[in-house]
């Protein structure tokens, strides 16, 4: 079929489903354009011809793309930004540095295999939703907003194993629910280790390490002089007898999810509330996003600025509250040394830039590093540098 029968594109993708587009189906001047492997496999189970959107783009191009993506993911690096964003000397724009770089590497591939498809079928009717239709509407206004007919349910609850008595049992919960239990749990275990004050002036935090994988690492540190601390904001510290049994023999100290007292909530709530408002005059500042966010001299910023501003205005709250937090905990148990994975991992992040508040020294391990490879005999070294063993 050439391009000029083309008469309708559309652009399927997971959030739709094959009810979406069945009064198109029997007409044979349209196209269907896949955008991911689960529209694949819907439209291969139903027999229903598709093309693939990697058709509209190639290699190189998604090498361009990557590349681009660093320097668009340091936005709040930019001296028109960058003081707007300061929130007790931390810029909080930089906490979103993880979601910018998982994110945009498959928005502008969708924006440029869009731009592309348009090329191609121009005179076309498009046929789209969600973020696919506003980046269509950057394009043209030859578009019709596909509503899928299913109906999508969102969940904020937490899924994970544990072991008891060789049994794996399987355990889903409400997030707030979870947290509870996971505090309650480290309390009972500093509680029933009775540790004893440790040395403010040789101690070592471990932030969002994992007990099984590092198991020789904390089983060592017992030997020497340098207690260590642990920080884990998602995963439970122990989770089966092995866990357990590692925390309990390295003598390492939880420091639990610290509550806010009721002063400090409503400080917070404050700051919060001085900040959204203080956001909105940035978020004015459409000239700046819309030079800044572009790629190959097009702008991207009309279809990209609903997800940042939502990313922005849901997680702000929360990044607040638990750089308050971690005041608390530097506060009360005077870290000075601080050992965390990455530049990209929010908390890693506050950590890092409240080092020069609070002197401590904050050394990170490469991201994109795997300790279940070979090369994990070599991992160890890094803790060389605190005098641990290997």
């Amino acid at each position: 079929m050439s391009n000029s029968n083309i008469k309708n594109v559309i652009l399927f993708n997971s959030n739709l489903s094959i009810d979406d587009i069945k009064d198109f189906l029997e007409q044979s001047s349209t196209l269907i354009i896949s955008f991911d492997l689960d529209s694949n496999k819907k439209l291969e189970q139903n027999k229903i011809p598709y093309k693939k959107s990697d058709n509209w783009i190639n290699e190189n191009e998604y090498k361009n793309i990557q590349n681009h993506v660093y320097k668009l993911s340091y936005w709040f690096d930019d001296p028109k930004i960058i003081e707007d964003l300061k929130y007790d000397g931390i810029n909080l724009g930089e906490l979103f540095l993880g979601d910018l770089l998982y994110y945009l590497p498959g928005f502008i591939s969708n924006f440029m295999k869009i731009k592309n498809i348009f090329s191609e079928f121009s005179n076309s009717h498009f046929y789209a939703n969600g973020i696919f239709h506003d980046i269509v509407n950057n394009f043209t206004l030859n578009l019709i907003n596909l509503k899928s007919k299913s109906i999508e349910r969102s969940s904020n609850k937490m899924e994970f194993n544990i072991k008891v008595l060789n049994k794996n049992i399987h355990l889903n919960m409400p997030e707030s629910q979870y947290f509870l239990l996971k505090k309650n749990m480290e309390k009972f275990l500093n509680y029933f280790l009775n540790f004893k004050k440790l040395s403010e002036n040789n101690n070592l935090l471990l932030v969002n390490f994992h007990t099984e994988r590092y198991a020789s690492l904390f089983e060592n540190s017992k030997d020497h002089p340098m207690k260590l601390f642990i920080y884990n904001t998602v995963m439970p510290n122990f989770w089966n007898y092995n866990t357990f049994s590692t925390i309990k023999k390295s003598k390492c100290h939880i420091i639990n999810d610290p509550s806010l007292s009721s002063s400090l909530k409503i400080k917070c709530q404050e700051k919060i509330s001085n900040f959204k408002n203080q956001s909105k005059q940035y978020w004015n500042k459409e000239d700046f996003f819309e030079s800044f966010f572009k790629y190959e001299n097009i702008s991207f910023w009309t279809p990209f600025k609903e997800y940042f501003f939502n990313l922005f205005e849901n997680k702000i709250p929360d990044y607040i509250i638990q750089i308050e937090k971690i005041k608390v905990i530097l506060n009360k148990y005077k870290i000075k040394n601080i050992l965390i994975w990455s530049e990209t991992n929010p908390i890693d992040l506050i950590f890092l830039q409240l080092r020069n508040q609070y002197g401590h020294k904050v050394f990170k391990l490469q991201h994109g590093y795997y300790p279940e490879s070979q090369t994990s005999h070599n991992f160890t070294r890094a803790f060389r540098i605190y005098g641990l063993k290997s």
